[in-house]
């Protein structure tokens, strides 16, 4: 989008190119037709997360809607969405709405269970906004009904990350957007109650104070403050920027219900993951070398964290890993919030 926005054809060349290549991989017969590899280096890889394959049908719908609005036609973007919303709407099933791992060569469920299948839920919609297609609009209204219904009506969220099996925050993001998509569509309240719900138990992660540190450990040397931060799950339970994927929704739902409380989680968890993003200068950390707009993924607030630069420092660490999701979803929160980002009542003092 940016490119498209800068005239930079070469750059949107290249972007268009590398989502051709994953479009092209798509399965285009038999039982596994319309899925798609989530891992195009590792030949043979045969389990599918529903998590990326969400996010793969509704980026992939903003995407073709992005491009025709600038006068771009790339059709094979909106039948490679459709068609791997329509594997799983073949295969919705009330008991396990979308499952959580599906095989590329079989097009069998390998893993049911979790919330994981909210990502699904919010592509759908998404692919719904872009095509006008109800399909996936009544797909997608069911499965969130049922899944809240199984979980976060009982205030709980599990399974949506790929590396672990547990109650968790990251499960629960897609569900304040689907929520809030599902009261505007269909003008039930009910819908409303769900976004701030499911909301209050993605903040429920939420530090809402600084803990104190010994100068002499990197969060007191770096100063870096954990109000803002919210945990990653209960197997990984260490501060981590992921939740500045939610900023957008957080701000909308603020607009809905006229209660600002959501709008200041938001400012919260945007200053705290601003403070160890590394800028143009690059700069280093623990001496190593860091790619400007980088961060560490994980922040070990907690002497029993398992990420932990140093396994005999207490307390307030850093993992060093530099991972691409997390500038990722600052990116995405960016993009949806433009202008906002740059208010007076956004950048007031905390």
């Amino acid at each position: 989008m940016d490119a498209v926005k800068r005239g930079d054809k070469d750059f949107a060349k290249w972007c268009i190119d590398d989502l051709d290549d994953w479009v092209n991989r798509q399965v285009k017969e038999g039982p596994a037709a319309g899925l798609a590899t989530t891992k195009r280096r590792r030949k043979g890889w045969d389990r599918l997360s529903v998590t990326e394959l969400g996010w793969g049908v509704g980026e992939i719908a903003k995407m073709w809607k992005m491009l025709k609005d600038n006068g771009i036609d790339h059709p094979s973007y909106l039948e490679f969405g459709k068609r791997l919303a329509d594997f799983f709407v073949a295969h919705y099933d009330e008991q396990d709405p979308f499952g959580r791992i599906w095989s590329l060569k079989t097009g069998e469920k390998l893993e049911g269970g979790g919330d994981g299948g909210g990502f699904l839920v919010k592509g759908m919609l998404e692919l719904y906004a872009a095509c006008g297609d109800r399909r996936y609009l009544d797909c997608a209204r069911r499965a969130f009904d049922r899944y809240f219904e199984m979980d976060l009506s009982k205030f709980r969220c599990v399974a949506g990350a790929d590396d672990c099996n547990c109650v968790d925050k990251e499960s629960s993001f897609p569900y304040i957007y689907s929520a809030l998509e599902l009261w505007r569509q269909t003008g039930e309240r009910h819908y409303l109650d769900c976004a701030e719900r499911v909301a209050a138990y993605f903040c429920s992660w939420m530090f809402t104070y600084d803990a104190l540190y010994p100068e002499t450990s990197e969060f007191g040397r770096f100063g870096y403050k954990t109000s803002g931060g919210t945990l990653v799950s209960c197997e990984h339970p260490a501060i981590d920027p992921y939740a500045t994927v939610a900023i957008p929704d957080l701000f909308d739902l603020a607009d809905a219900t006229g209660e600002e409380v959501w709008r200041e989680a938001g400012r919260l968890i945007w200053f705290n993951a601003m403070q160890d993003v590394a800028g143009p200068d690059c700069g280093s950390m623990n001496g190593i070398l860091r790619t400007p707009g980088s961060q560490c993924e994980a922040h070990a607030q907690t002497r029993w964290s398992k990420y932990r630069s140093d396994p005999v420092a207490a307390r307030g660490n850093f993992n060093n890993q530099c991972t691409a999701f997390i500038v990722t979803f600052r990116l995405y929160a960016i993009d949806r919030l433009g202008a906002a980002l740059e208010s007076p009542a956004f950048a007031k003092q905390r």
